[in-house]
């Protein structure tokens, strides 16, 4: 930026010029006609060369004589900018002097302006140089010449006297073929042809006194590409690095598949051979490599390779920080990896009963013995060994060694209880057992309130059964039998205070919850000979940081604790309490749950050699980085690169994160793939078509989702559980709603199913409290199962006539639904469909229903009538049953059946008259209308079930025709007031005694056809009657 130090003088100036523009009358006619011919007399070298000014701002004058009156113009400069001032701008003819004022120059560059003189016809014009600071400058310091050689032009910006010097290593290859460098700032220099394979460099210097410009020529060999430095061994902590790389033809460049080197673009340096790279700290505890490839574009032959070598993490790593020793001591292999040198130290309350087989210094994995002394006390001890380096790196373990304790023989199995008075069984803490033992000794030792240690090293049983020891709760420690082969499913489960467990060496299998819920187990041991190992067996243990095999076994593998098939290919299990995990080269399978409930996990690294996975900032890909296959629980935070197309099932899952962005490129969100997680609000972008089953399951904290036109369907489960939701937008490009897709959203108030929708799944909306209105689009042609189930805010719905089927339960348990209006494109109502929708009032069903499922409108006790159409043929079991309002039912002669307890319960109903296309009445189908004073039988019918009008305490006549054939037992059990039954048929047969139990047969008349009184007085069943009439 331009400094002006005298921009006071440049106001005052600006000042006096306004100042002399006003007192010039631009109308005034001169007083003197002009002379014929117009002149301008000025000093001719001004004319010429121009007047100069020093770099400093300063003032001159100019004089010069015209015949007429005259006028000053000052071009406008580059820029725009005012440097030079005139004093004045115009004067009448005859001599005059004008003063020049110049600002300070503070550029590189020499400056200049013209100036115009006009008068009448005349004119003249001459420049004002103004020098510029004092310097020499080069507008190009470096230049790249080809093998072949040629010439370069320096342009040199001065304003002192210089001298130009060329290098003395460069004097053979370079001069200078122009030399007037006092008259030109450009000095054009040849290169001759460099002969040689290697490239050159020469200096060219343009100097006087204190300043100094150098010019740098760089000229290619042979046609190849070298590296100034080829290998850099970089530390453990990371740094940056420079790369200077000679190269005379245009290369590309190779960057390694690795997430721990970048490419510092922003920073390199002003020549394109000058690259920088940032490398990432080192993490791991193994050294890592990789390489840099720079090659010739056009002739990848010629190439040149950088190789990174960081070294690991210095670290001491122990595969087991515990170890539990029985009284009668022991001695135990530690097996340690360190990469350093380290000491080992025994803490002085230890060194009196811990003991080193050898003094070791190691930087390889080794396994270091320790013997263990007996203990002959009875309480146990507990010390720890340090392994320590010099640099601060250490490590701990620690060992506990139990008491001498009190000892029980079993010698037949199954007696342990009466071996253990049951006065102390629940004071017990201790206990070493001998002999033979059995499920029923193992029951009776689950049982034991305050059992902690417990020793069966020495009994004889093979196997430790379903659930052994489940919710031994005091359990810490215990010593299996060293006779056991297999423990079997959730033999220890939930024994929450568990911290130690001794495998014996003849174990082959672990059951799936063995060590389940155990959550204070921080490692176990595997023994060699286990050859089925459930991947579950440890599932809950959330302080388990390490899983260690040996390395004789057959069927499983160990690293970094995490547990794998034998060849490492697959990862069975990653411990649920670590915090990082190491990935190897050779892992190519992920187990269904190797991350379940790993919910401290913050980072998972991959092995840059591994072809099918790679890690990005501690998150798992696969190797083209297009699909996130598991972000840790806990990790920090997470940027998902624009390569991803798939977030995969469960990527997302159980995260601790409260918001994330989905990138535009994501296509498919898999299944479960954000369940659980603690998201707020989340967009999903337009790309994505496909959302996966349980995509956002039980995300409680979920309030507000976009979702894109761009999505189709929207899977089972996809939004069950967010419990938080309280409002969504289904886009119309939306066809179908799967099973419990927003099951339990308990505070979604609304909900508008666009047109696009053709069915709603089952369960989609069930459990939805909160919700008060649903619009329903036309289009929908099924409302599933439960689809509406235990919405108990929901006051009204509209059913479009688009729909043919409303499921099973679809809006049972509505409690605050007061109508419905079903429409004729309704074919069926199914089983439960308004199942206690206790407010129901107003049920319109429309002409096209043909059947009334089962106990479709059950407990619906505030339904006081319904009409039901000409075209329902059936009216399923308990279809109106409990309907303690219903006082009047019209019933179609479509109606063939009327299904057991059909209208059971419905006490307030008062008649009901049945057409004569009904040909059965099946049982208890108006058990308990108490309500219901008579009743009359069309002669369709052919049965009456049992029960079917069973205490209908209100019912004082009843006319059963000719057509019936059978009656069901009770089938009018308890109707105490009846007083008339007319029965039609004239071949009498003889009725179980219970079909008219409790009816006060001494006062109830029984009309029957005449001539038929002799037959019913003698017939089973009829002849309690005491009053038969004939009629």
């Amino acid at each position: 930026m331009r400094t002006f130090r005298l921009l006071g003088l440049v106001l005052i100036t600006m000042l006096v010029s306004i100042n002399f523009a006003a007192c010039s009358d631009g109308n005034e006619q001169d007083d003197l006609d002009p002379d014929k011919n117009s002149t301008i007399t000025i000093d001719s070298s001004i004319i010429t060369n121009g007047l100069a000014f020093a770099a400093e701002g300063s003032i001159k004058s100019v004089s010069f004589t015209t015949n007429t009156d005259w006028t000053l113009n000052i071009a406008s400069t580059t820029g725009g900018s005012i440097w030079c001032m005139a004093s004045v701008a115009s004067g009448k003819k005859g001599e005059a002097s004008v003063e020049f004022t110049t600002l300070d120059n503070s550029d590189y560059d020499d400056r200049s302006v013209s100036v115009t003189i006009k008068a009448g016809t005349a004119s003249q014009t001459f420049t004002i140089i103004q020098k510029c600071k004092e310097a020499i400058l080069v507008t190009t310091d470096k230049f790249e010449i080809v093998q072949e050689g040629g010439s370069i032009n320096v342009e040199v910006k001065s304003n002192i006297d210089y001298q130009m010097e060329i290098s003395e290593t460069a004097k053979s290859w370079i001069t200078e073929t122009n030399t007037r460098a006092l008259t030109t700032h450009n000095h054009t220099f040849s290169v001759a042809a460099n002969e040689e394979y290697e490239k050159r460099e020469g200096e060219i210097y343009f100097k006087k006194g204190e300043h100094v410009e150098t010019v740098k020529v760089y000229q290619a060999g042979g046609a190849v590409i070298v590296l100034t430095k080829e290998k850099y061994e970089v530390s453990d902590k990371g740094e940056t690095i420079t790369v200077e790389i000679k190269s005379n033809v245009e290369y590309g460049i190779k960057m390694p598949q690795v997430d721990w080197i970048y490419d510092e673009a922003s920073v390199r340096g002003a020549s394109s051979h000058t690259l920088k790279y940032i490398i990432n700290p080192n993490e791991t505890y193994d050294s890592r490599s990789a390489q840099i490839i720079y090659f010739d574009k056009n002739n990848t032959a010629s190439a040149d390779t950088l190789t990174i070598i960081q070294v690991q993490k210095d670290a001491i790593v122990i595969g087991n920080n515990e170890y539990t020793i029985d009284a009668k001591g022991k001695t135990i292999e530690v097996e340690l990896s360190s990469n350093i040198d380290y000491t080992i130290s025994i803490a002085d309350d230890g060194k009196d009963w811990i003991s080193c087989v050898e003094n070791t210094r190691a930087l390889t994995t080794k396994k270091i013995k320790f013997n263990i002394a007996e203990n002959t006390s009875d309480d146990s001890r507990a010390s720890h060994i340090t392994f320590a380096s010099g640099n601060g790196v250490s490590q701990n373990i620690k060992i506990i060694q139990q008491g001498v304790l009190p000892v029980i023989h079993v010698e037949t199995a199954g007696t342990l209880s009466r071996l253990i008075n049951s006065s102390v069984k629940d004071e017990i803490t201790k206990l070493k057992i001998t002999g033979n033992l059995n499920s029923t000794d193992t029951e009776f030792l689950r049982k034991m309130k305050k059992i902690q240690v417990l020793d069966l090293s020495e009994v004889n049983m093979t196997k430790l059964g379903y659930y052994s020891f489940q919710l031994c709760n005091n359990l810490t420690s215990i010593i299996i039998p060293s006779s056991v082969t297999s423990i079997g499913e959730g033999a220890f489960w939930e024994c929450s205070r568990l911290t130690s467990v001794v495998m014996p060496d003849g174990v082959t299998s672990i059951g799936k919850y063995a060590f389940g819920g155990c959550s204070r187990l921080t490692s176990i041991a595997i023994p060699d000979k286990v050859i089925t190992l459930s991947s579950n067996a440890f599932q809950f243990c959330t302080e388990l940081t390490s899983i260690d095999v040996g390395e004789d076994n057959t069927e499983y593998s160990s690293i970094d604790g995490a547990l794998y098939d034998k060849n490492a290919s697959t990862l069975l299990k990653c411990p649920e309490g670590k915090i990082s995990i190491a990935i190897p080269g050779n892992m190519a399978n992920i187990g269904d749950i190797a991350f379940y409930l790993c919910s401290r996990l913050t980072s998972i690294n991959v092995d840059e050699n591994n072809a099918k996975y790679l890690s990005i900032d501690g998150a798992l890909y696969d190797k083209n980085a297009s699909t996130l296959i598991k972000c840790p629980e806990d990790i920090p935070s997470i940027t998902i690169p624009n390569s991803v197309t798939s977030i995969g099932d469960e990527s997302l899952s159980r995260l601790n994160l409260t918001s994330i962005t989905i990138p535009n490129s994501v296509i498919n969100i898999g299944d479960r793939a954000l369940s659980s997680s603690n998201f707020t609000s989340i967009t999903i972008p337009n790309s994505v078509t496909s959302l996966g089953n349980g995509a956002f399951d039980n995300c409680s904290y979920l309030t507000s989702i976009t979702l894109p036109n761009s999505v189709t369907t929207i899977g089972n489960e996809t939004f069950a559980g967010c419990s938080g939701l309280t409002s969504i937008t289904i886009p119309n490009s939306v066809t179908s709603i799967g099973i419990e897709a927003f099951s339990c959203c308990r505070r979604l108030t609304s909900i508008t199913i666009p047109g696009g929708v053709t069915s709603i799944g089952m369960e989609a909306f069930s459990w939805c409290s909160g919700l008060t209105s649903i619009t329903i689009s036309k289009g929908v042609t099924k409302i599933g199962i439960n689809a509406f189930w235990g919405c108990s805010s929901l006051t009204s719905v509209t059913i479009p006539n688009s729909v043919t089927s409303i499921g099973e339960e679809a809006f049972s348990v509505c409690s605050s639904l007061t109508s419905v209006t079903i429409p004729d494109s309704v074919i069926s109502i199914g089983e439960r469909a308004f199942y206690n929708c206790k407010s129901l009032k107003s049920v319109t069903i429309g002409n096209d229903v043909t059947n009334i499922g089962s106990s479709a409108f059950y407990g619906c006790n505030n339904l006081t009538n319904i009409t039901i159409p000409d075209s329902v043929t059936s009216i399923g079991e308990s279809a109106f049953d409990s309907c303690t309002s219903l006082v009047s039912v019209t019933l179609p002669k479509s109606i063939i059946t009327i299904g057991t307890y059909a209208f059971s319960g419905c006490t307030s109903l008062t008649s009901i008259t049945i057409p004569d296309s009904v040909i059965s009445i099946d049982d208890n189908a108006f058990e308990g209308c108490t309500s219901l004073s008579n009743i009359t039988i069309p002669n369709s019918v052919t049965s009456i079930g049992k029960g079917a009008f069973s205490a209908c305490f209100g019912l004082t006549s009843i006319t059963i025709p000719n057509s019936v054939t059978s009656i069901g037992d009770y089938a009018f059990w308890g109707c105490s007031r009846m007083r008339e039954i007319h029965i039609g048929y004239k071949s009498v047969s003889g009725m179980n005694p219970s079909v008219f139990e409790n009816v006060d047969t001494s006062v109830c008349v029984l009309y029957v056809p005449r001539g038929c009184k002799n037959a019913y007085s003698i017939a089973d069943g009829w002849r309690s009657f005491k009053n038969i009439v004939e009629e």
